[in-house]
């Protein structure tokens, strides 16, 4: 004798499949923003620690300006873009959060 099988399950994941992977693809583009501005935020928070890292390797052994100016000048053009990465991303300064209370 045959276990019977509850078809309506097996029909009804099926019947899911294509459509949560449809909704996935059409978010694919969404996913690989975020991933990247992620990864971007990530690398610029590491800006004043590289600085001093190549201040410390670099310049004070060697004692160059140049170098000095031009990591300076790089650093400040990392922090520049940071903080347009960050103003960005909170593109309505008016949003819900900050509005006082409605009176009754």
């Amino acid at each position: 004798m045959r276990p019977s099988v509850d078809t309506s399950q097996s029909t009804r994941t099926a019947a899911l499949r294509p459509n949560s992977s449809t909704a996935l693809a059409s978010c694919h583009s969404a996913f690989f923003a975020t991933g990247l501005i992620s990864a971007m935020s990530n690398v610029l928070m590491l800006t004043g620690a590289v600085f001093m890292l190549q201040v410390y390797d670099r310049v004070l052994p060697s004692r160059s300006v140049p170098t000095l100016i031009g990591l300076a000048i790089l650093a400040v053009g990392l922090y520049a873009a940071l903080r347009a990465a960050r103003s960005d991303s909170r593109a309505h300064p008016h949003s819900h959060r900050h509005q006082p209370a409605m009176k009754r």
